[in-house]
């Protein structure tokens, strides 16, 4: 869980469930997705999966990965939407924007978990959004001179500008959230904040998450409880909205 804010009256903590009212990604509690280990030794499969993006992508010795430009490139260039397409999509779509790194490579640590094409949406991927996210943060705060937070920004963008009470507008809560958002709209609202004075407003503390009602009787009432208990990795939420207040997510 990630908090926005500090201190009792203005806190609000964020679980999978949030992740999931933000983009509808496969929300199956209990089956985590399960990162590439580190140590591969020789015949191990985690390995062989490694070994084989690399040798697809023709990825120097020295290098960690192959980029994400090169795995576009692929995508871009396959007329059949096999294995290796549905792979590449997933891993994309994660390098890019659900679970972002600074370096611009594929994140060896999700091959192992778009190896199995037919197990990718029985995964927590709310939840594995939410922890990348967690530890970007936590990386960031330690070295705050650095420009990139990494993990998925956009998800604490869409977070804040739909739970913020900004002169009065109340924004729609069907789900998908970012269906209600697009660059116009964003960059509108952020040169209204910056003129209002930025951060502000008063979060909407009782409506969310909305996917509470959908997943009402899979999940028990102690599995809500936890929005509203202290989490473990907090940050203010200004301070990583001011960093990205002039970039475009869309």
């Amino acid at each position: 869980m990630l908090q926005l804010g500090e201190g009792q009256e203005c806190a609000t903590q964020l679980s999978a469930n949030d992740v999931y009212d933000v983009f509808q990604l496969p929300r199956n509690e209990g089956n985590d997705v399960i990162e590439t280990p580190r140590h591969r030794p020789a015949g191990d499969p985690n390995r062989i999966i490694v070994d084989r993006w690399r040798s697809r992508f023709e990825v120097p010795d020295k290098q960690q990965s192959a980029f994400l430009h090169q795995l576009a490139n692929a995508i871009k260039a396959t007329n059949e939407a096999n294995d290796d397409f549905k792979r590449d999509f997933v891993a994309y779509a994660l390098g890019v924007l659900l679970a972002q790194t600074p370096n611009k490579m594929i994140d060896v640590k999700v091959l192992k978990a778009v190896e199995d094409i037919d197990n990718i949406n029985t995964l927590d991927w709310c939840k594995y959004l939410l922890e990348h996210l967690g530890k970007c943060v936590y990386r960031w705060k330690k070295n705050i001179t650095d420009e990139s937070v990494g993990g998925c920004v956009l998800f604490l963008q869409i977070v804040y500008l739909h739970r913020s009470k900004f002169q009065g507008v109340t924004p729609l809560y069907s789900l998908p959230l970012i269906r209600h958002w697009n660059d116009d709209i964003v960059k509108q609202r952020l040169n209204n904040e910056k003129l209002a004075g930025f951060g502000t407003s008063l979060l909407d503390l009782e409506s969310f998450p909305i996917c509470r009602r959908i997943f009402h009787g899979k999940e028990t009432a102690a599995a809500f409880d936890l929005v509203q208990r202290t989490c473990t990795t907090g940050f203010d939420f200004s301070e990583v909205i001011t960093k990205v207040s002039n970039f475009s997510f869309f």
